[in-house]
């Protein structure tokens, strides 16, 4: 749609030149101009118009060739944008998230810079808002709001490459989180051990990153939580916020309605219900948990369960 590709669309998509140039070219939109999309927009859109127009008109391999010729930055960034399951599109989308130059891309991905700066205006045209998270969550990254696992590496590349920078990037791409050149026996093993450790810790943070929070798993989670600092505290890596954190947690889980893993008794109402034997139900917990009174709470006051064996 044409509102989709105005350039004063708050909300554009990363490739709205690319469209523009496409709508231009079929007649569907206008042509381009300064004064709707920018002096250096519109430029941009015009090569681009010029390239699709070309492209159409390509039959023999003599004049793809030409073409290529003509437009060698320009051709290949469509390529590596139309074939992404044999280019290295995901990796330069996630590097232009992490901040890097089109020279740093391009020694990274063996493409030119040219090539990288027409993927980027034509394409993937993120730059100028990465200052904005709100618009790169919102439509660059919006796929992550709808559950991701460790199999979606191009979203997961480009959620950690813009909120952690190339470094983590760099792990994520080569599954490797440490470099360690070995030139003999000795060394290898030490590194093999150093990348074991690196690589446990990176699975960590994806797991922690994408397992999803359900009624099911959250006190288990937050369980999980408590024991992991408290084995922090315990080896001398942590520090007195994580101990004051670990007493926040364990007050919270003994006050929850459900008792999750190895806390013990619960104060209160509900655990004058416990002693008794009297199994509540979610509602019920929910509102003595809160200090309210469930309608049932009469006849909850006056149940009895008996004893086996009388």
């Amino acid at each position: 749609m044409l509102m989709d590709c105005r350039a004063d669309n708050p909300n554009r998509v990363p490739d709205w030149i690319w469209q523009r140039a496409q709508q231009a070219f079929s007649g569907d939109g206008p042509g381009p101009t300064a004064r709707r999309d920018g002096p250096e927009y519109a430029r941009w859109i015009s090569k681009a118009r010029s390239y699709i127009r070309l492209r159409a008109g390509c039959q023999t391999d003599s004049q793809q060739n030409w073409l290529i010729d003509r437009f060698p930055d320009l051709h290949w960034a469509a390529y590596t944008f139309e074939h992404p399951e044999i280019s290295s599109r995901a990796q330069i989308e996630a590097r232009l998230l992490a901040r890097q130059n089109d020279v740093e891309i391009a020694t990274a991905t063996g493409c030119s810079p040219g090539m990288i700066q027409a993927f980027e205006k034509l394409f993937f045209n993120v730059r100028e808002r990465l200052n904005n998270p709100d618009y790169i969550f919102a439509t660059v990254l919006r796929d992550i709001h709808h559950g991701i696992d460790d199999r979606r590496y191009p979203v997961i590349w480009k959620l950690f490459g813009y909120t952690m920078g190339p470094g983590i990037l760099e792990a994520l791409i080569r599954k490797i989180p440490i470099i360690s050149w070995t030139k003999n026996l000795e060394s290898a093993a030490a590194a093999c051990q150093d990348v074991s450790i690196a690589n446990m810790k990176m699975k960590g943070m994806l797991a922690s990153t994408l397992v999803p929070v359900s009624p099911q798993n959250q006190l288990e989670l937050l369980h999980i939580l408590t024991k992991y600092i408290e084995i922090e505290r315990t080896t001398g890596e942590g520090g007195a916020g994580e101990q004051t954190l670990i007493t926040n947690i364990q007050v919270l889980l003994g006050n929850l309605p459900f008792q999750v893993g190895g806390i013990g008794k619960r104060s209160g109402a509900l655990q004058a219900y416990d002693d008794r034997g009297i199994d509540l139900h979610t509602d019920e917990q929910l509102l003595l948990a809160a200090g309210m009174k469930p309608p049932s709470l009469a006849l909850l006051e006056h149940m009895e369960v008996p004893v086996a064996g009388k």
